[in-house]
């Protein structure tokens, strides 16, 4: 996010000037690629952690999150 958020402004920054303008137009796709990474990465580190625990046996196998019986969520 931070990251994104210094792309952003530096975008605007360039966008301010009519020498560099029309080139500034790739930093928005730039930072839009690192925000499809950044969910790409947390929902793959979501899913591994989901799938650790569940090995390890420290949380039920509850497809839907929430076991009945012990009340444990899978967040």
């Amino acid at each position: 996010d931070a990251l994104q958020e210094r792309i952003r402004n530096v975008e605007h920054r360039l966008a301010g000037s009519e020498e560099t303008r029309h080139s500034v137009f790739r930093l928005s796709d730039a930072a839009g690629r690192l925000t499809d990474v950044s969910e790409a990465l947390e929902e793959t580190a979501g899913e591994l952690a989901r799938v650790r625990a569940v090995r390890d046996g420290s949380v039920c196998a509850v497809p839907w999150g929430v076991c009945p019986e012990h009340g444990n969520t899978l967040v």
